[in-house]
């Protein structure tokens, strides 16, 4: 769906760029999809940013409201510039939900994250090791199925197909009369 008016504006923010431009959040006020559909949309707009109008959907007009912050939060969290609000505590904090999600994890964070994969990898592997001790293909040697005929000139398809159907399951294989 594209959008031409952005509607009653019911919020604004207004964020600060690095090199002092003035980037401006308009939030307009949800409404109902066109053509009947029950559900709503809640159409944004980042002036100065990408000049157009955006919008995120939800099953109510509650909804919409929430889909559109966490739209808004993604879309200025992709866009790795350098932002700031007034009641930020440092820069990258817009007060929307879904910024912090794209900063890079600290160093204590790192480490933590790599302590719970490993345990849980160590966790893995111990539950797929069978409780014998031997892993398939390990321990003993595998016989061949497959019957060699000492006859010159004898085929050995019956012996494969046999071999196949054993390992298949599959019911005895019938020729069409």
């Amino acid at each position: 769906m594209r959008l031409s008016s952005l509607g009653p504006v019911i919020a604004r923010r207004v964020l600060h760029h690095s090199d002092d431009r003035a980037i401006l959040v308009l939030i307009g006020q949800p409404r109902r999809y066109r053509g009947g559909h029950p559900d709503y949309y809640c159409p944004y707009k980042i002036e100065g940013f990408d000049d157009q109008i955006r919008y995120a959907g939800g099953v109510d007009a509650v909804q919409a409201l929430q889909l559109v912050m966490r739209a808004i939060g993604n879309r200025l969290a992709e866009s790795k510039q350098a932002l700031s609000w007034n009641a930020g505590q440092q820069v990258g904090d817009l007060g929307f939900p879904g910024v912090e999600t794209h900063r890079a994890p600290g160093k204590r964070m790192q480490q933590a994250m790599a302590k719970v994969f490993s345990e849980a990898l160590g966790r893995s592997l111990k539950a797929s090791r069978p409780k014998n001790g031997v892993r398939s293909g390990e321990g003993r040697k595998r016989r061949s199925r497959r019957k060699r005929s000492s006859a010159p000139g004898r085929s050995t398809a019956w012996s494969s197909s046999k071999a196949i159907r054993k390992s298949c399951r599959c019911g005895p294989i019938r020729s069409a009369a």
